[in-house]
């Protein structure tokens, strides 16, 4: 009874977060169409610049680990971090400052707080390098992230690597790798790299867009002006999957929900629906595994699977459009 109730409470706060951010008129949401940027790609020097951007807020706590990977990367060439401090009221500046010493690093701070989104183009706007980077503060990126993206960015002007859940590390779950038949393929923001001309020329992420939804955009503008994503395989990251199943629950609605807005404002052409029967399995699954939530471990393989599917029909109901 007590997992029913906690089921219950996360559904609630899922419906809660329709009336947030997302209560703006649709038109001011509206697709950017790009222009045609194929005539920017040509080839890098041997050594470029690199600047590693991480959006971090109240990342005090998990911010040491990846500034630890970061500081052992094997690239030769100049880099730098940019820790962005998005309004944080820990001390995630303080900490971002003590590994400057062992790494070219510096720590901007945001006016306000502006999500990821705002913050990884703040971070970018203040770096001059020939490439970003882009990760985030509670993750743990490989020791040739950045050389292995130096590479790859020499055969297109942005990469994406592998993800891996702490969870089943064994697992690359990057989107872009593997998309859905007749799907527009995007890369998962906290592991990509572009070069900066190339960004600066899209005009960055939507601010205005919640997260997931900001970074499916990315991709599809790249892809609408003419551009493609290269395979960096050396560029892992591993990343966190939410220890508190509350807040499990409340990240993975508000993915489902920002697809159905993406539904909404791309239409099929960029979100067609799964096929019907992989639909109907994962509900009967979910179903299916109702009677055996016993496990703090099976609760979170429930919550991943569930979250997006709650969030859809959230978004559904909400943005009038059918996503589930």
């Amino acid at each position: 009874m007590r997992t029913v109730g906690a089921l219950m409470g996360w559904m609630e706060g899922g419906l809660r977060l329709v009336r947030r951010s997302m209560g703006r008129g649709l038109e001011t949401l509206a697709p950017q169409v790009p222009p045609d940027l194929t005539h920017m790609v040509r080839p890098l020097g041997p050594r470029p610049t690199v600047a590693v951007v991480i959006p971090a807020h109240d990342a005090a706590e998990t911010l040491p680990d990846q500034l630890e990977a970061l500081a052992d990367q094997d690239y030769p060439g100049p880099w730098e971090v940019v820790v962005v401090d998005d309004g944080s009221g820990d001390d995630t500046r303080s900490v971002a400052e003590g590994f400057a010493g062992r790494m070219d690093l510096r720590v901007t701070t945001t006016p306000r707080r502006l999500g990821s989104p705002g913050a990884r183009n703040w971070g970018a706007s203040s770096a001059s390098a020939d490439i970003l980077c882009f990760c985030d503060a509670d993750d743990r990126v490989s020791a040739a992230w950045i050389s292995s993206y130096v590479e790859a960015l020499q055969r297109a002007p942005a990469a994406a690597g592998p993800l891996h859940p702490s969870d089943r590390p064994d697992v690359d779950t990057q989107p872009w790798r593997d998309p859905e038949p007749g799907r527009f393929s995007h890369a998962s923001s906290g592991n990509f790299a572009i070069r900066s001309d190339i960004f600066h020329a899209l005009g960055g992420f939507r601010a205005d867009y919640p997260a997931h939804l900001a970074e499916l955009d990315f991709s599809w503008r790249l892809q609408a002006a003419g551009l493609k994503y290269a395979l960096a395989d050396g560029a892992a990251v591993w990343y966190r999957i939410r220890d508190d199943l509350g807040d499990l629950w409340r990240q993975r609605v508000a993915w489902g929900i920002e697809e159905a807005l993406a539904r909404r404002l791309y239409g099929r052409s960029h979100m067609p629906h799964e096929r019907a029967v992989a639909t109907v399995k994962s509900y009967l699954w979910l179903m299916r595994r109702l009677p055996q939530l016993k496990s703090r471990e099976a609760r979170r393989q429930w919550v991943k699977v569930a979250g997006p599917r709650w969030g859809r029909l959230v978004g559904s109901l909400r943005y009038r459009v059918l996503y589930l």
